[in-house]
């Protein structure tokens, strides 16, 4: 199959299309499959397809290209370089639904450029600037972010789409070992300044953070807070992504 592979792609796509061997081993399923596409790692098999799929990943026909799905989940079983070099060139494409791909695979082998344009990508405003709403591809890139405990880029998201967010982030934080200090010091001093327009969206950012012990703080930031104002519940919420209660005051 690497021969035909080979010939595939050397001598063109448009004479020789390639969908009929890509979905014949995409669809190939089972511990050793995986173990031997893995085991190509690193060898020009992999090149040749995740170029191929690089020059693929900018689709603006609206049509599903059933070549380049099946060679990026064929790079997803392999998850070696090649994967890495394709979610980048999604990541970075102009159609908003090759980024939404790009950050569905970009947890799996990611390196410092990706865990950049998700961050770049997870602050980027709408191009219309009368659409306040946050575009998916977005809320895919700080799903991706808390995944990954990127904390920097994570906290900056929350910090520009406040309670837009995803609603999965902290879900998707689990696992991870709480933000430090030095990731947390720029919402501690916006949590100290109550006129800062960010300031309920700082308080949202911590209760990503895995920092429990910000729970007293967040108490009474929220004891504080005019009933049902945007702080409120943003303490509200912060409260229970740390999974904290809130210990009432009399």
């Amino acid at each position: 199959m690497e021969r035909d592979q080979r010939k595939r792609f050397e001598e063109g796509q448009s004479q020789h299309p390639i969908w009929h061997s890509l979905q014949l081993l995409e669809n190939l399923h089972g511990t050793r499959v995986l173990h031997a596409l893995q085991g190509l790692r690193g060898t020009a098999f992999e090149t040749r397809l995740a170029n191929f799929a690089c020059t693929r990943a900018e689709n603006t026909t609206g049509f599903v290209d059933r070549e380049f799905v099946s060679a990026l989940h064929i790079l997803q079983a392999m998850a070696g370089d090649g994967l890495t070099s394709v979610v980048n060139a999604l990541l970075s494409a102009n159609e908003p639904f090759s980024r939404l791909r790009g950050c569905e695979s970009s947890i799996i082998r990611p390196d410092d450029k990706t865990r950049r344009l998700l961050c770049e990508l997870a602050v980027r405003q709408p191009e219309d600037p009368e659409d306040k709403r946050i575009p998916i591809d977005q809320l895919r890139a700080i799903d991706a972010l808390a995944a990954l405990g990127e904390y920097r880029g994570l906290f900056a998201s929350v910090l520009s789409w406040g309670i837009e967010m995803s609603p999965y982030a902290a879900k998707m934080r689990e696992g991870h070992s709480p933000a430090s200090d030095e990731d947390v010091a720029p919402l501690i001093q916006i949590l100290e300044q109550p006129d800062d327009e960010r300031h309920a969206n700082a308080i949202l950012a911590l209760g990503l953070s895995g920092r429990t012990d910000l729970q007293p703080r967040l108490e009474q930031q929220y004891l504080a807070a005019a009933p049902g104002s945007s702080v409120a519940q943003a303490c509200l919420f912060a409260l229970t992504d740390l999974g904290c209660e809130i210990q009432n005051e009399t």
